[in-house]
């Protein structure tokens, strides 16, 4: 019964992202570029929205797409 629950969840979890057009876009974008070993003007074209310096060396991401939905991902 247990399995069944957690089996259940998953799909609601699958489905609910399908339906999300951030997840959708992300996953997408995610797949284009998978197995890239460097860096290229499209990727942060595609999940950068802008990078923040600071001094002492600090420095900011601010990504395309929301922290919720890393979190949610990870």
């Amino acid at each position: 019964m247990q399995q069944r629950l957690d089996t259940c969840q998953k799909q609601k979890k699958k489905s609910e992202e399908a339906v999300n057009p951030e997840v959708e876009h992300f996953l997408c974008s995610a797949k284009q570029y998978q197995g890239q070993t460097e860096l290229t003007n499209d990727m942060v074209k595609a999940f950068i929205e802008r990078v923040l310096v600071y001094a002492e060396d600090r420095i900011e991401i601010e990504w395309s797409f929301s922290e919720k939905l890393f979190t949610e991902l990870m």
